[in-house]
């Protein structure tokens, strides 16, 4: 007898395969990042169709077998209504989503990554701050995973940076002090957007609501964390 298993989860993606089954990519409490395969799922007649949607918050049921894990029951718990019925919000969820696929790779249970991303789906849903939403969520997540950047001194050698000039290295992953600067690649950060990583990294969602950035710093982290992303990758 294969076990049963119950757990919360968010889904990632799915890719439908055949007529009519699909799989499903879910970030779970209890177990991290899983694949589930839906049977039949996609059948008019399935009562499970309309959950094994990706950007839903549910309850999941699958059995565990020796080759893969097998959907049981899904219930939805939360349909993010105000994700839904927003473009630009389907959007941004469906870079969270990515993200989390691209940068979560194996099946273990984290449970500071389940608070950041059940966390950020809800921001997305129930406030109008897409650009904290993201950034709260994306340095957040990669600090948490281990991908963090250094802040507050060189990431190479350790020694305190010029506030005038300030080079941020993707590749070594954090600021440089000027001397490090000249054998690495780098591009330069304001001493304004360096204070807002810090801040995401130190402060709750609320408080980082209420801090003003100019939009020039807030395009610039727009693209730092794309770049950052993908260096990752």
């Amino acid at each position: 007898m294969f076990p049963k298993h119950k757990t919360r989860a968010i889904i990632i993606t799915k890719e439908d395969r055949g007529e009519y089954d699909r799989l499903l990519t879910l970030y779970t409490k209890e177990f991290g990042k899983i694949v589930l395969f839906c049977k039949s799922i996609r059948k008019e007649s399935s009562k499970l169709r309309f959950g094994a949607e990706p950007m839903l918050l549910i309850d999941v049921e699958f059995i565990e077998g020796k080759s893969f894990k097998t959907l049981t029951d899904i219930v939805i718990v939360n349909s993010y209504a105000n994700i839904a019925k927003d473009i630009k919000k389907i959007s941004l969820a469906g870079k969270i989503a990515q993200d989390l696929n691209d940068l979560i790779k194996g099946e273990e249970k984290d449970w500071e990554v389940w608070k950041i991303i059940e966390q950020s789906f809800n921001n997305l849903n129930n406030t109008d701050n897409d650009f904290i939403t993201y950034q709260y969520f994306f340095w957040r997540l990669i600090d948490t995973l281990g991908y963090g950047p250094e802040l507050y001194s060189c990431v190479k050698c350790g020694k305190n940076v010029n506030y005038n000039k300030i080079p941020f290295s993707l590749e070594i992953g954090g600021i440089l002090c000027d001397n490090c600067a000249k054998t690495e690649n780098y591009f330069t950060i304001s001493v304004e957007s360096l204070k807002m990583l810090r801040l995401i990294l130190a402060k709750d969602f609320d408080f980082l609501t209420r801090v003003k950035i100019s939009h020039k710093d807030e395009e610039f982290l727009w693209v730092a964390s794309g770049e950052y992303l993908n260096s990752l990758n």
